[in-house]
């Protein structure tokens, strides 16, 4: 995953949180790390799990969501945003 679909799931993620009425300083934080993200010069999926604080500057719980989004394709507070969304009928 490169660092464009990183920082478009975390954007996505703000976005649904705005929809949702979420608490503003979690948006915040997500969109700082959307900011973050698209500002590397390097490819985010190259750096160690471990070492993604303090390579991108990311806080540790902004680095544990990214490396969640590297190693699965999603974020749990992503993923529990896109299913909140889902009209009932869908999950039939």
């Amino acid at each position: 995953m490169d660092n464009r679909a990183l920082t478009r799931a975390f954007k996505l993620a703000a976005q649904l949180m705005e929809l949702h009425d979420e608490n503003p300083f979690k948006i915040r934080a997500i969109e700082g790390t959307a900011s973050a993200l698209e500002a590397l010069s390097f490819p985010v999926a190259e750096v160690e799990r471990s070492g993604l604080p303090d390579r991108t500057g990311l806080s540790k719980t902004a680095a544990a969501k990214v490396a969640e989004l590297l190693d699965t394709g999603t974020f749990s507070e992503l993923q529990r945003l896109l299913e909140a969304r889902r009209p009932a009928w869908s999950k039939c």
